[in-house]
């Protein structure tokens, strides 16, 4: 199953314009929290701009596992983070899948948030994920 972290915290975003969208602001910070963690514990892990938000990705064991980062509201600090694994099943095609590596990566993220974010985050399990 995906998981939705939710959380606010107030940022600073001097310049919008180097995002692709509203739903980018501020994710850039929010990623440049969770990198430094994500690095010293899986190898190649990547930080893309999407229209729809910020994407980090790598994999681990077979499966790719996704940080989906996404700002709801940036004056009130509200961002959504969105973990996802997905197993191969074909050439071109991968499906989400709950694997024992998302509840470890959820581990991992799921109290740096708070720690930056200074309170408790909202964990929703998902159904599914669009992107």
């Amino acid at each position: 199953m995906p998981y939705q972290i939710a959380f606010t915290k107030k940022l600073e975003v001097a310049e919008r314009g180097h995002y692709l969208s509203q739903a980018c602001y501020g994710g850039d910070l929010v990623a440049r929290e969770l990198l430094p963690f994500l690095r010293a514990n899986y190898p190649g892990v990547l930080l893309t701009q999407e229209k729809w938000g910020w994407h980090i990705f790598f994999k681990d064991d077979g499966a790719v596992l996704s940080i989906q980062i996404l700002c709801d509201n940036l004056p009130a600090g509200a961002f959504r983070v969105i973990v996802v694994s997905r197993i191969r099943k074909t050439f071109f095609g991968s499906n989400v899948q709950d694997v024992a590596e998302l509840k470890y990566l959820m581990g991992l993220v799921t109290p740096v948030i708070e720690d930056w974010a200074e309170e408790p985050c909202l964990i929703t399990e998902l159904t599914s994920v669009e992107n």
